[in-house]
């Protein structure tokens, strides 16, 4: 069920469970998920051909493995990477590919990509799919505020 359908239904305390339950967590609790969170990205990162080159084929598996692994990066360690579009160095595939002006850098522009997860926080001008496509991934129309994702584990 959508949010505004719970909205109109009043589920306040479906919603509160879904959407701010996170807040009724002590900070340990709310460290465990983070942390769990974090080291899931980290996998999934490692075993990308970008993870691979930036890691130097080391697989951390927990945060502080990570920090020791991974020196200080700027987007220019992976503009030649980013620049060309290519999905296949990521964990996943992007559905978009955005970009912004590169002040000061070696080519004019940067570019990220947008992955499935992330395309319904943007509008959809910003995301250069049709109206169409961008409704059926996101749920959300290019009139509409990008849809509220839950914030529970």
């Amino acid at each position: 069920m959508k949010f505004e359908e719970k909205l109109k239904k009043r589920q306040y305390d479906q919603m509160w469970s879904e959407y701010c339950g996170f807040l009724d967590l002590d900070i340990d609790g709310y460290m465990r998920i983070q942390t769990r969170l974090m080291e899931e990205q980290i996998a999934l990162w490692s075993g990308s051909a970008l993870g691979r080159r930036i890691l130097d084929d080391k697989h951390p598996r927990t945060i502080e493995e990570f920090r020791r692994a991974v020196k200080l990066t700027s987007y220019e360690d992976y503009a030649d990477i980013l620049l060309q579009k290519n999905g296949g160095y990521a964990a996943r595939h992007p559905i978009v590919w955005i970009q912004t002006p590169w002040e000061g850098g070696r080519h004019p522009v940067k570019v990220a990509p947008i992955y499935e997860r992330h395309a319904g926080y943007l509008p959809q001008q910003h995301t250069g799919l049709p109206d169409a496509v961008h409704q059926q991934r996101t749920g959300a129309n290019s009139m509409s505020a990008p849809p509220i994702r839950s914030c529970t584990p």
